[in-house]
């Protein structure tokens, strides 16, 4: 009997314990806390984000949204106004979805006085995004990543976070990564109904094709060119390596060897100018025989000057006006 109350009360110590300890995880605010997923920005406010400021190991790059497009503004001495220059739109949608994405961010310390020991002081990188009167929905500091692959996170005056490390690739990469270096953004091969390669004045004749229906007619000898769809697709899906304001070459001495126009099922015109320019190691255009040649292609619909590599140029401009 003495044996059966002995089992007895430790079945109960035993249960009530479990019950606390499970409990725990209900009532303790830390715990519960860390247990439960974590968002940095409530998804509500992302119809309310007109701005984003990204500081990095790269520098800084500001972007706004102008009627639902994501798009850096600066002012173009060359053409004496505001130039919008394209960024992509899977990139911005992608860092507002990590953002926005509840994960396992737990809390590592919350005291202010550690912000520097975790890379997270006044130096550290951030993402702000903006809203409505420039107020800030959400300023983000990106910190140093630990021995376990882990980064470091906080909110403007808040505890100190760690999770896995999805922010680094937007905080720490170059404006390449960041702007659409498509030519024509959102020209389809399908709307081009006249195309043409026109070298420069003096240089010959250029060669013009023309859309009959599913298949193209050389305008010079009146032959098919059953496989000329492809060119032309290779024309408007032209991406760029990099590019730069015309502001910033308007004045060097660049080679024009010829430009491409594009007549469209709408009525419009859209064309291109290519060309080579000498640069030297340090960037900067040079004359004569020094540096070596970059291709470049001048869109003046975007105020924009893309560099295109030498099999880029050999896919779009025809061999025969390249001798």
């Amino acid at each position: 009997m003495v044996f059966r109350r002995k089992v007895l009360l430790l079945s109960l110590i035993i249960c009530s314990l479990s019950i606390i300890y499970a409990a725990s995880f209900f009532f303790d605010p830390e715990l519960k806390q860390d247990n439960e997923l974590y968002a940095w920005l409530d998804e509500r406010f992302l119809p309310y984000a007109d701005a984003i400021e990204i500081a990095g190991s790269a520098g800084n790059i500001v972007f706004t949204r102008k009627n639902n497009i994501w798009v850096v503004s600066g002012y173009s001495n060359f053409y004496q106004k505001i130039i919008d220059y394209p960024a992509s739109q899977n990139r911005i949608n992608d860092l507002l979805g990590a953002l926005t994405r509840r994960g396992h961010y737990p809390v590592r310390s919350e005291l202010l006085d550690k912000y520097e020991q975790y890379g997270l002081g006044a130096n550290a990188s951030r993402i702000i995004i903006y809203g409505g009167a420039g107020l800030p929905l959400l300023d983000l500091y990106v910190g140093y990543i630990g021995h376990t692959g882990q980064i470091f996170l906080r909110k403007s005056g808040k505890q100190i976070r760690s999770g896995e490390d999805i922010f680094t690739v937007y905080t720490e990469n170059g404006k390449a990564y960041w702007f659409d270096l498509r030519i024509f953004a959102e020209l389809h091969s399908s709307a081009v109904q006249r195309i043409g390669f026109i070298p420069p004045e003096g240089f010959g004749a250029g060669l013009y094709y023309i859309r009959n229906r599913n298949f193209w007619i050389n305008e010079n000898d009146g032959s098919v060119m059953p496989e000329f769809e492809s060119i032309v697709r290779s024309v408007t899906e032209t991406h760029g390596e990099d590019f730069f304001p015309v502001d910033a070459y308007a004045n060097a001495d660049w080679m024009n060897f010829g430009s491409i126009g594009m007549w469209l099922d709408d009525g419009s015109y859209r064309n291109i100018t290519l060309g080579t320019l000498k640069y030297n190691h340090m960037g900067n255009a040079v004359e004569g025989n020094a540096g070596a040649v970059i291709y470049l292609a001048l869109v003046p619909d975007t105020g924009l000057v893309y560099v295109l590599s030498e099999w880029t140029i050999r896919r779009i401009w025809p061999q025969a006006l390249l001798q």
